[in-house]
């Protein structure tokens, strides 16, 4: 199971997996934040591996704004199931 911390500002840093909706039940190998939909908030894409679990289909969680994120790997068209070691972020349309 994948978890996402955020720092509190003190040092500390609290498991926000499940009020962020993030909880994924794959294997991660590596991860991306990006403003993938270009909307300022950064978004996280997630590359899964068959691993531990067996779950190897890979996710993106858009970011809401508001402290939640949304998979939309389907629909996005990058739910890609395979084993994905690596993954990066860049611009290639220069737009």
């Amino acid at each position: 199971m994948n978890a996402l911390f955020q720092n509190d500002g003190q040092g500390v840093f609290v498991d926000v997996t499940e009020a962020s909706g993030t909880g994924d039940p794959g294997s991660s190998f590596c991860a991306a934040w990006s403003d993938f939909d270009r909307d300022g908030y950064l978004d996280i894409y997630v590359a899964n591996g068959t691993g531990a679990t067996g779950d190897s289909t890979n996710v993106l969680f858009r970011n809401r704004g508001d402290g939640t994120f949304a998979d939309v790997a389907e629909a996005a068209g990058v739910a890609h199931r395979g084993q994905t070691l690596s993954t990066a972020g860049g611009e290639f349309a220069g737009d």
